[in-house]
């Protein structure tokens, strides 16, 4: 993520971030805090990721032909790593989302009793659909949702540590596909940023979209005007909304696929963003998408657990 042009406008900074989406959205304060509670113990703790991925010949045939960088390896050597997250971020989550606290706290006590299901719930959170978890949450007595959000928030820790030991394989050269070339999961939003000539005297106003991953937190470059989600490149079947007065912020819709993804320009601007924070600012523009008729390409955290 170094290299790219948006790493500029992308920071750690939690606070500064917290004070600007509560500055533009007031009502959704208490929301933000808790994430951004979440988001501090992320950045402060340390998680045992030594062994994992571990070292793989990459492979760029099959990675140009759509395979991410995490396929084919063993979830066995992370297992370590996500009981070590979840035993140190679970009693975060409970702090920062009471009503869930107790869900929080039953998971943690499964994982300590059951090191099996730890694996059991890797292998379906990363090889398939939230569906598959639906045994794993059965089996620690957890609604589906809330069940989902927890492992998944456990999982975001672990992933984004790997993805500083691959990222350097990601090539968008090979890669050009709508979900993320290092773990495989969608994108929660994406950046518009200029596009300098090796000259650096011409500048594409247009910008070049760069893809946020939900998940792993990896940073990637997407061809502007084709659907993530479904390759459409018909601009009749391409449509882009804005609210008024925020016209940097915006939904990319798909008419093809009813899928959308939210962007924000940062075109001859400087502004720093949190990654991890991000989403929460475009709340509205997500809830407006929806309200068209239209399907995020990554689940939101805040929008499924119960």
């Amino acid at each position: 993520m170094a290299s790219t042009p948006v790493a500029g406008n992308l920071t750690a900074d939690i606070d500064t971030a917290v004070v600007d989406i509560c500055a533009r959205a007031p009502q959704m304060r208490e929301i933000v805090e808790a994430f951004a509670m979440l988001a501090r113990e992320r950045l402060r703790i340390g998680i045992d990721t030594e062994d994992w991925p571990g070292v793989k010949d990459f492979d760029a045939e099959a990675f140009a032909a759509g395979e991410p960088l995490l396929a084919g390896r063993e979830f066995s050597g992370l297992l370590r790593g996500f009981i070590d997250a979840a035993e140190k971020l679970l009693p975060v989550i409970g702090r920062a989302f009471p009503h869930i606290a107790l869900y929080a706290s039953g998971l943690r006590s499964a994982l300590a009793a059951r090191p099996d299901l730890g694996l059991q719930i890797l292998e379906a959170a990363l090889t398939d659909d939230e569906q598959s978890l639906q045994p794993a949450a059965q089996a620690a007595g957890i609604p589906i949702g809330t069940f989902s959000f927890l492992v998944f928030e456990v999982l975001k820790s672990c992933l984004r540590l790997a993805v500083e030991r691959l990222a350097h394989l990601a090539d968008d050269n090979l890669w050009c596909k709508g979900r993320c070339p290092v773990c495989g999961a969608g994108p929660d939003f994406g950046l518009l940023k200029e596009k300098r000539d090796p000259s650096e005297f011409l500048v594409s106003k247009s910008g070049r979209l760069w893809l946020h991953c939900s998940l792993c937190g990896h940073v990637w470059r997407f061809v502007r005007l084709v659907c993530p989600s479904c390759g459409e490149t018909d601009h009749e079947q391409l449509d882009v909304f804005t609210a008024v007065g925020r016209e940097r912020e915006r939904i990319h819709a798909c008419r093809a696929c009813l899928r959308y993804l939210l962007v924000i320009d940062l075109v001859d601007s400087r502004e720093k963003l949190n990654p991890e924070l991000t989403p929460l600012m475009l709340i509205p523009l997500d809830l407006l998408a929806r309200e068209k008729g239209y399907l995020p390409l990554a689940k939101t955290p805040w929008g499924g657990f119960s």
